[in-house]
């Protein structure tokens, strides 16, 4: 289960191979303190769900609600009307869609 077929990765909640990617580094994190007998297979399971859906579920939850809006002709014009006035609420919602950069080991 990584990447998207731990759950429907919608296309408006930002780039899908990039949380493919993220997702494969928490698993194989986890999969070396499997091997190395650090923790049960239950405790990998177990929290390799808790931390994709502490990453990743507020994201596919956002982009839901927004493809939703968008189906809706009244507020799709809302919407883009707003993001026409605000410009920056457009990078509110490319950051709610997009996620943090994923941390890297020095």
């Amino acid at each position: 289960m990584i990447g998207d077929t731990a759950g429907l990765i919608h296309p408006l909640c930002g780039n899908g191979m990039a949380m493919a990617i993220h997702s494969a580094k928490i698993v194989s994190e986890l999969i070396q303190k499997r091997t190395e007998n650090k923790i049960s297979r239950s405790f990998l399971e177990n929290e390799y769900s808790a931390t994709w859906q502490t990453i990743f579920g507020s994201r596919l939850r956002f982009g839901k609600i927004l493809s939703m809006i968008l189906q809706h002709k009244t507020y799709e014009r809302l919407a883009i009307n707003s993001m026409t006035a605000m410009p920056f609420v457009l990078n509110k919602i490319i950051k709610h869609t997009h996620g943090q950069p994923i941390e890297t080991v020095n």
